[in-house]
């Protein structure tokens, strides 16, 4: 293993509490129809949706994402026409999102890039979201915008010079999203090490955790474990504090105010199975 992730993994000596304390799970936000292409993306709405709080972009929002297999982004681009009017699944990460309410988000592979939109304006992502990974579910849709629009998205995206640049309407692609999942940071977090005692009372709640994906494979690693965690339905958008390393578990601790590891996530060893366990877990 290399020195610096030694050194990122150095213990942390950690009183692990055994209190359980409440949490909400889930999808934020609502379904609906898509946005008329005509006009700015951020004009006022019936029932405009909450703004997500700032300082904690990892979640789901919409409809949530139910596709197993995602769709290049590069073929979004060469063939919207194809893939319109049926839904698909695009991952990439946040290029850049709207900084007033978080109504559209700009998704890139690194070479190519759509703008994100929000079906019928139904819900929002973070406005600090920029840069995380990201999954999208939605419909394809080739259109072309007026100058208008298209000098708005400048401006909301905080690029003012960039809309001075914009003359006349500019053909775009665009995904309609149902559903994201804005994915928790990338990198495994910091192993604490505990006491005997405290280690057996997390032991004992992995004991009455919830089953949320039964793996396939065992986990040699806390990098493996992560990103089998990563794979798991809720266990993508989970932001993780601390990890623990049992005999058979690989166990993460979910940010949050209380002790660690009251509530959290873990990975079987011997067979890669994905649980929950703790306040929320049911």
């Amino acid at each position: 293993m290399p020195t610096g992730d030694l050194a990122r993994r150095s213990s942390i000596a950690l009183a692990l509490g055994a209190a359980l304390v409440a949490v909400a799970w889930g999808a934020r936000g609502q379904d609906a129809q898509p946005a008329p292409t005509t006009r700015p993306t951020s004009r006022p709405a019936a029932r405009a949706p909450e703004l997500p709080p700032l300082g904690a972009p990892a979640g789901a929002f919409g409809a949530g994402v139910t596709l197993p297999d995602a769709t290049p982004l590069e073929r979004v681009v060469a063939e919207p026409g194809a893939l319109q009017g049926r839904p698909v699944r695009v991952d990439g990460r946040i290029k850049d999102v709207c900084r007033k309410k978080g109504c559209w988000m700009v998704l890139t592979d690194g070479e190519r890039e759509v703008r994100v939109r929000f079906k019928d304006y139904g819900f929002f992502v973070p406005r600090d979201a920029s840069g995380r990974a990201v999954i999208v579910q939605g419909e394809v849709l080739a259109e072309e915008i007026s100058e208008e629009v298209a000098r708005h998205y400048a401006e909301e995206g905080g690029d003012p010079d960039r809309a001075a640049e914009i003359h006349g309407p500019q053909k775009v692609v665009s995904v309609i999203a149902t559903g994201v999942e804005v994915l928790g940071r990338d990198a495994p977090p910091l192993v604490a090490a505990g006491t005997p005692e405290v280690t057996a009372a997390l032991a004992r709640r992995l004991g009455q955790a919830q089953r949320v994906a039964p793996g396939g494979a065992p986990v040699a690693s806390l990098d493996e474990a992560f990103r089998a965690l990563r794979a798991a339905p809720g266990g993508r958008t989970a932001e993780l504090g601390l990890a623990a390393e049992l005999p058979d578990w690989f166990a993460f601790s979910v940010e949050g105010p209380g002790e660690p590891f009251v509530r959290g996530w873990a990975v079987r060893r011997a067979t890669g199975e994905v649980v929950r366990f703790g306040a929320g877990a049911r």
